[in-house]
């Protein structure tokens, strides 16, 4: 499921970015679609109303009886049929009561190029990215000050958000925000290398989110970087979106990068 924990992370910082406080439920998310597919997640739940985490939590055995990807091991694991829960009222109707009580919903959902200069400018508006690694050696014995050791291309696919990047002497490195609990990494998250960025990186999104009952105020007056394009920011005088700087770091004024 993490397709459905990467998925609901983007769209809390996007909610933050809104000014709002409300955490998503992955379980409802994952409840659309249950396949271990950016693209089922994607599909499944655009548009749709996402309710909160703590209006359903995450069951990871319920999870795994709404699993609808093909061979798993995770019925064993929790004592369940994988699948059993696709045709069973009780869940059907948890899953209806859900929709019924989504707060946010992601508006559109926009493929981004497969270069880490692209993320980096993407990152440096506040956004976060939806993205996709090949990975090999992430557990917490690989880590080392905060940093995933590189990988080969021994590897199968892992969906996470991508939260921000720094520069080192080292060179470039981005920021994973992972699903796997608090005790990994630190508090969750790890940087990897910009060469694994370039080597293993398979999908990369930005999303935009929107109350459920239509969007906020501000949008109807005002532009925010997430209603403009992956390569736009709002331009500090004008308010309209302007392509981004090229170093990323500042707004172009009046459609100028270079003061």
């Amino acid at each position: 499921a993490c397709t459905a924990f990467s998925f609901s992370t983007t769209m809390d910082n996007a909610i933050r970015r809104l000014n709002r406080s409300e955490t998503t439920s992955p379980m409802h998310v994952w409840s659309h679609y249950g396949k271990p597919s950016m693209t089922a997640a994607g599909d499944r739940n655009l548009n749709k109303p996402i309710t909160t985490n703590e209006n359903w939590a995450y069951d990871p055995a319920l999870a795994c009886r709404l699993y609808a990807g093909g061979d798993a091991d995770c019925g064993q694991e929790y004592g369940v049929i994988e699948g059993s829960a696709t045709n069973d009222p009780a869940v059907r109707t948890k899953i209806a009561g859900s929709d019924a009580k989504g707060v946010f919903r992601v508006s559109s959902i926009t493929r981004m190029p497969l270069d880490a200069d692209t993320l980096a400018q993407t990152l440096a508006t506040g956004q976060s990215v939806w993205a996709a690694f090949c990975i090999e050696k992430w557990s917490a014995k690989y880590i080392k000050d905060g940093v995933i050791a590189d990988w080969s291309d021994n590897c199968s696919g892992h969906a996470i958000e991508l939260a921000g990047y720094r520069t080192t002497s080292t060179g470039r490195q981005f920021l994973v925000h992972n699903s796997w609990g608090p005790k990994w990494g630190s508090a969750g998250y790890a940087y990897v290398s910009e060469a694994m960025v370039k080597r293993h990186l398979e999908y990369a999104y930005t999303i935009k989110v929107e109350p459920q009952s239509g969007p906020v105020a501000a949008h109807t007056d005002e532009l925010t970087d997430d209603d403009c394009g992956w390569n736009e920011v709002v331009d500090g005088v004008s308010g309209k979106c302007m392509r981004m700087c090229a170093d990323s770091i500042f707004r172009p004024i009046n459609g100028n990068c270079g003061w």
